[in-house]
């Protein structure tokens, strides 16, 4: 988000109407420096060149992933047992629901890494934030609110999965009824993997990414701080991942697809979500596996969505390779440009 702030005054000066040398040398140097700064925003601004970068074969290119990886410490690890199977936990949103199939993200995961299981617990359109600070059932989108992130990891920390029963209970929707009997019957103590992953959905809705209180829920990096704090706190030997959403585009009222990068929708541009979400995994000190750039990006993404923001079969499997390559193999080297011959 752009903030512009002027502070200045102005000053008249009275004389007797020559003009002097340092005033036409002021006056020059003004010039200058309004000539500098002409080209320099010119310069930031770019021109069209016509490229097309869906055209482009990226799998040889380097670009900047801002994964962040946060291995267990033998403290965190200390007193639990570690069997051959890693299991994981999927908590979130549509990325986990879209396709429930064997080429469903979860499902892929599991084909791809020898001894691995998932099970998925996520709500349909559920967000990162929530609608209130604290809260409010006195409506339908802020009783909905027990879905989102903070009241689903506050659940799983005080082990009371009263409040989701009681909400589903009334959804005719049937994952969400199954999403809360999962997480009742999950047995905490062997899992090794909690995955939380969701798409733009709290950029569409134009979620705030952050205020003047860090842990205030109603803010996309408050809601994933307190989160996972939670979350750590009371299972320390459980690895808590986010998966970043992956790169999308913004459809407006008039159908338009626009890029994210450039559309603030009153919150700032989508790239503020993804930042602030890295901020808030490295601060609670939980992974952040970043599919913005390294999975599905601004230069591949029409091979890996269906639509401006669903992903498609291949893009299931991108962002899953991406997840076991970091998560689950510790490959430092996935994205790194080739070592020079």
């Amino acid at each position: 988000m752009k903030n512009r702030y002027q502070n200045g005054r102005s000053h008249r000066h009275r004389g007797s109407g020559n003009i002097g040398p340092h005033l036409l040398l002021g006056a020059f140097i003004l010039c200058l420096a309004l000539f500098a700064a002409a080209r320099l925003l010119i310069w930031n601004r770019g021109t069209q060149s016509g490229y097309d970068a869906s055209a482009v074969d990226t799998s040889s290119v380097a670009v900047e992933v801002q994964d962040f990886i946060v291995p267990l410490s033998e403290e965190q690890m200390a007193g639990h047992t570690y069997d051959s199977v890693t299991r994981i936990l999927c908590l979130g949103g549509n990325p986990w629901l879209n396709d429930t199939s064997d080429t469903g993200i979860a499902s892929v995961i599991a084909q791809t890494h020898e001894h691995t299981e998932t099970v998925v617990a996520a709500f349909p359109d559920s967000r990162v934030t929530s609608l209130s600070p604290t809260y409010d059932p006195s409506t339908q989108e802020g009783m909905d609110d027990i879905f989102n992130l903070f009241y689903v990891a506050y659940a799983i920390y005080t082990d009371d999965y009263a409040g989701l029963t009681n909400v589903s209970a009334v959804k005719e929707d049937p994952r969400y009824a199954q999403a809360v009997q999962t997480l009742k019957e999950t047995d905490f103590d062997i899992i090794d993997v909690i995955a939380i992953a969701y798409d733009g959905i709290d950029y569409r809705t134009k979620a705030p990414v952050m205020n003047s209180d860090p842990d205030d829920i109603s803010s996309y990096a408050g809601a994933l701080k307190r989160a996972a704090e939670l979350l750590t706190k009371r299972y320390p030997f459980i690895r808590v991942v986010f998966l970043s959403p992956t790169y999308e585009r913004y459809v407006d009222e008039a159908g338009r697809e626009l890029d994210p990068v450039e559309t603030d929708l009153g919150n700032g541009e989508m790239p503020g979500y993804i930042s602030s979400a890295f901020l808030s995994s490295s601060a609670a000190g939980i992974s952040f596996v970043d599919n913005y750039s390294g999975s599905v990006n601004a230069l591949n993404y029409r091979r890996f969505l269906d639509g401006p923001y669903r992903l498609n079969a291949d893009g299931n499997r991108e962002v899953a390779r991406h997840f076991v390559k970091k998560i689950l193999e510790n490959d430092p080297a996935e994205y790194q440009p080739p070592a020079a011959q």
